[in-house]
């Protein structure tokens, strides 16, 4: 599909005339009534109470659409160590949400896309795009049949680890992922069974000195399914089990004389959803997930590298203010020569202050390191970044936003260093 028809078919929604615009039925309050604050999310998920939220209704379905405009000045375009060269982009990101309104069964899809233009280097330009699915069918009162789907076409970005720097143009990819499953609820007790499939493939692409680069040695698919029991003793309160048993399989990971990627695995997770009052909110696990490769050449991810930890805890010091802090632990494919898999540990916070009711501060740190288990490599990757958001009208928004990121990698060539200035209207879901 072309991306620019895909755009104007997206965008098309704001040209209608206003009566076809409604309110949220929510946001008919009466003069004087508050809303009620929802502590579960941070301060900018909470949305403007003042301004209330435009849809379309279709009959039983709610369209939602939203375009975004931003205008991003970068330093290090190609993420190199030496050489740094900067750009300006321009960056349009329509999207629509079309949602069921019905009583029992629930139906979300979504269209989008992301539309760059580099005003010097051209051949940077993308053209992304996305559209998924999420249903939830009830089967019988407390059984739902559940069923997820996401296709996405999209370019690599130049900073990502595996980029392949001697490419003329962005290396571009398809994503595919499907999920179908059933999902148990009896008050307390809560069980889901599902089994998930995904597939990555990845375009060929053309070097600097003109060469077609095949680039099938990194395509992969990867089969998972598992279960997952919940217990919910009282309100705003979970604690959870589950296990998982997942296998990849690598088209042809030899083609350019690596190792045989092929792998399986499993994850075993415990972990717990936790609300105190309206001031802390804690989602933890903890977890062990192995793997094990086809090749004896790539070493096996076991040990203490295969332990799995997740943590997001989001203080509401006030009403205006949201603290939120990440601690993530995890193992990702790669195909760096001589790596079974990539180790990741990454920290970061995040502080967001409503200064007036239409004017939100953000700030965030972040710091992640990366082994490349089995290779001498080992990264280390900095964050910072901070922006202003303001709504003019219960529409649009403007946000400025700066970014400095870092990586100081072992292997020669791929540190690097970036300055991100962006300005964004946004047109709100």
């Amino acid at each position: 599909m072309n991306p620019w028809i895909l755009s104007c078919a997206i965008a098309a929604p704001f040209c209608w005339s206003g009566s076809a615009l409604a309110q949220d039925p929510m946001s008919n309050r009466s003069a004087g009534e508050k809303e009620a604050i929802d502590y579960s999310k941070r301060v900018s998920q909470r949305g403007i109470e003042t301004y209330d939220r435009m849809t379309t209704r279709l009959g039983s379905w709610i369209l939602t659409p939203g375009l975004e405009i931003e205008g991003v000045y970068q330093s290090n375009v190609y993420a190199t160590e030496t050489d740094e060269e900067s750009d300006f982009i321009t960056i349009l990101k329509p999207r629509v949400q079309l949602s069921s309104d019905w009583s029992v069964h629930k139906v979300n899809l979504e269209l989008g896309a992301d539309i760059g233009f580099y005003a010097d280097f051209t051949d940077e330009n993308f053209e992304d795009y996305h559209f998924s699915n999420d249903n939830r069918f009830e089967i019988v009162r407390g059984t739902n049949l559940i069923t997820d789907f996401l296709y996405r076409s999209a370019h690599e970005a130049r900073s990502s680890p595996d980029n392949l720097s001697s490419t003329v143009e962005p290396l571009t990819y398809e994503l595919l992922t499907g999920t179908l499953g059933l999902e148990r609820d009896l008050a307390k007790l809560g069980l889901r069974v599902d089994v998930k499939a995904s597939s990555l493939a990845y375009d060929d692409s053309r070097s600097i000195t003109g060469r077609t680069i095949d680039n099938s040695f990194r395509d992969y698919t990867t089969i998972d399914g598992g279960i997952r029991l919940s217990y919910k003793p009282i309100p705003k309160t979970e604690a959870y089990l589950s296990s998982r048993l997942l296998e990849t399989s690598y088209d042809d990971s030899t083609s350019n004389g690596g190792p045989d990627r092929d792998s399986w695995g499993y994850e075993f997770k415990l972990g717990a959803k936790k609300s105190l009052d309206e001031l802390w909110s804690i989602d933890a696990y903890l977890g062990y997930a192995p793997s094990f490769f086809d090749d004896d050449s790539l070493e096996d991810v076991t040990g203490g590298r295969a332990l799995i930890i997740g943590s997001s805890v989001l203080w509401s010091p006030t009403a205006l203010t949201s603290v939120v802090g990440d601690l993530r632990r995890a193992t990702y494919q790669t195909t760096e020569s001589g790596a079974s898999a990539v180790v990741n540990t990454s920290l970061s916070m995040r502080v967001e202050h409503k200064l007036t009711q239409s004017l939100l501060l953000d700030g965030s740190l972040g710091y992640s390191y990366a082994d490349y288990y089995g290779s001498s490599r080992e990264d280390d990757n900095y964050n910072i970044g901070f922006g202003v958001q303001y709504y003019m009208t219960r529409l649009v928004s403007v946000r400025t936003a700066y970014e400095y990121n870092e990586r100081d990698s072992s292997q020669d060539g791929s540190s690097y260093k970036d300055n991100v200035a962006s300005l964004q209207l946004r047109l709100n879901y």
